[in-house]
């Protein structure tokens, strides 16, 4: 997919699956506007009415870009939202953007993430916080903060996971068999160090959607990695990849 073709699709309204830790849909309407865009419905906790009409749990934009980015974040095991200001119910089952985020990671380690637009100025708001703070303390958590600001520092790793998220799940791995796509990436990246998903589509015998949905699975998995990096050039047919120090 180049820049151009996934400049259109992002231009336009679109819905992108993630079903890695949590069934989300991410919707957003315009490249030019920025987060405020960035909406989270999350199906999983939003079940039919009894009229069968679907209901929808909206999120707060910042929480909404702090999800997606952990969903795609491969020191992350696991995460899930704690409880936030409103209890969620049967009846109402969203959960509000004051929810914390709780992650597990790799090492272990459990991190507690508020997101909020700014760092409060207001006594309330700094209450809040230091609340959450201390209940994440207790629960042997670090507790951090995702801002507005945090959300348009990481802007370039968010509209690669899009993209890659998109690709991933226009094939999904546990529909399609992909071992000759799989196969003829291993056997690149015998041949020489790095590749580029331009070289892969190009492979005997491939399916072009079939290897698109198997290089985003490995980056996703973090068996793969950009030689550049998510977060500092936009993903392209042209980038190099290459076996995740990691894996």
């Amino acid at each position: 997919m180049d820049r151009s073709d996934k400049s259109q699709v992002v231009e336009n309204p679109f819905w992108v699956r993630t079903d890695r830790r949590i069934k989300t849909y991410l919707a957003g309407t315009s490249r030019y506007r920025g987060l405020s865009t960035l909406r989270i419905v999350d199906f999983k906790k939003v079940p039919p009415n009894p009229d069968q009409s679907r209901r929808y749990a909206i999120y707060g934009d910042v929480l909404a870009c702090f999800l997606f980015l952990q969903e795609w974040e491969p020191s992350v095991v696991s995460f899930g939202m704690g409880e936030g200001k409103r209890p969620v119910t049967e009846d109402d089952p969203a959960v509000d953007a004051s929810a914390p985020v709780i992650s597990k990671l790799a090492s272990g380690e459990y991190v507690w993430t508020t997101c909020v637009t700014g760092l409060p100025k207001s006594k309330r708001g700094k209450n809040r916080l230091d609340a959450c703070a201390r209940e994440a303390r207790e629960q042997g958590a670090r507790h951090q903060i995702f801002t507005y600001d945090d959300g348009r520092a990481n802007h370039q790793r968010l509209e690669n996971v899009v993209t890659l998220n998109s690709m991933l799940h226009r094939v999904p791995g546990d529909r399609y068999d992909c071992r000759v796509e799989l196969a003829a990436i291993r056997d690149a990246l015998k041949l020489r160090p790095t590749t580029t998903l331009e070289y892969l589509q190009a492979a005997e015998g491939v399916s072009v959607a079939k290897m698109q949905g198997s290089v985003a699975a490995l980056l996703h998995s973090g068996d793969l990695e950009t030689v550049k990096g998510l977060d500092r050039e936009t993903f392209s047919l042209v980038s190099e990849l290459r076996w995740s120090k990691l894996s």
